[in-house]
């Protein structure tokens, strides 16, 4: 087995599915996209919050597997440069659309999985698996709002999620 938390992780862990958990659209009470030619700004933020180790028994089998599970938020925020003050563009927000996702990982029978390296996993990982759910979420949204088609950036891992990760929420669950 591999000293690298990451490797560690990546070894130990199997995508089982990403799904969405909660979400919210906002849309200014003034604001019609459908009315006038706007170029909007558009902000987007993302991050891990909670981790949490599932114990699940097949029905079938009688064994128990377990599951990594973790929630990822997504948030996207478009703003109109005529009703901003200054250059602060949360002052001139018109429509705000966030989702959190859980990615499920199922853990390798007999693995043993560090902390630490389920901590650095889900800073520099999950955001890859959980991306393509998000980008189409926020397109798909757009459509329905009336709104121009907003195409989400790539996901790129920020140089502080690179350095070692601090210690999430957990939550262990059995069921």
């Amino acid at each position: 087995m591999s000293t690298n938390p990451i490797d560690e992780a990546i070894e130990n862990l199997g995508v089982q599915g990403v799904f969405l958990r909660s979400t919210t659209i906002k849309q200014h009470d003034d604001f019609d996209p459908r009315l006038g030619d706007k170029d909007l700004i558009v902000q987007t933020r993302a991050g891990t919050t909670l981790l949490n180790d599932l114990a699940v028994q097949d029905d079938k089998t009688g064994e128990t597997h377990l599951l990594f599970k973790v929630h990822f938020n997504c948030g996207l925020r478009l703003s109109d440069p005529g009703l901003m003050q200054g250059d602060d563009p949360a002052s001139g927000v018109v429509v705000e659309i966030s989702a959190t996702f859980v990615a499920e990982y199922l853990v390798k029978p007999g693995a043993c999985i560090s902390d630490e390296a389920k901590d650095a996993f889900s800073k520099q990982h999950v955001g890859y698996h959980v991306w393509p759910y998000w980008r189409e979420y926020v397109q798909s949204s757009c459509g329905r709002l009336g709104l121009p088609i907003v195409t989400v950036p790539m996901y790129r891992v920020s140089k502080a999620n690179q350095k070692k990760a601090q210690p999430r929420p957990r939550k262990k669950i059995t069921s």
